[in-house]
Order: C-alpha cells, then sequence, then structure tokens
C-alpha cells in the first residue's frame, strides 16, 4: 500500500474518502506521526489527527487524480475578516 494523501485538514479528508470510496478503490485512513510542516495547520485540532491515505499500488495513480485538488491550497487572496458583497 502507498501513501496518497497526507493532511490533518478533516475536510479533506472526509472528501478523499468520499472520492476514493465512490470510485470503488479499497482504501484505510492511517494516523500519523511524522506529518511534514508544510502540512500542519497553525491550531490543530485534537480530534483531527494527522492521517494518511493508505491506496494498493496499482490504484495508487487513480486515488491520486481523484484527490490532487485537496492537497493543493485554493489560489488566491482572500480577506476572512469582511462580509461578503451581497451584489
Amino acid at each position: 500500500m502507498v501513501g496518497v494523501l497526507d493532511t490533518c485538514d478533516y475536510f479533506a479528508l472526509a472528501m478523499a474518502t468520499v472520492a476514493l470510496f465512490e470510485a470503488g478503490i479499497i482504501f484505510e485512513v492511517v494516523r500519523i506521526a511524522d506529518l511534514p510542516v508544510n502540512l500542519r495547520t497553525p491550531e490543530p485540532k485534537s480530534w483531527t489527527p494527522p492521517s494518511r491515505i493508505l491506496v494498493s499500488t496499482e490504484d495508487a495513480a487513480e486515488a491520486r487524480s481523484l484527490i490532487e485538488q485537496l492537497e493543493q491550497p485554493i489560489p488566491g487572496e482572500f480577506d476572512t475578516a469582511s462580509l461578503p458583497n451581497p451584489s
């Protein structure tokens, strides 16, 4: 088995597992203690431990293509302090 996603983001983990499940790819989610610094959240949540999704070697390419969007930040600058523009 090979790792296809390392994350401590619960939303990304949930979206990835649903995508893999719907594609019929067998996977396993395991906790990891050595998450790279660039994947750690600034304020980690104790209920979302760093996790790794493992899939078989044969399914790795398809699995990575399904979840590659979850590994990259959303492009753009966002102002989270202001309210959305209603117009």
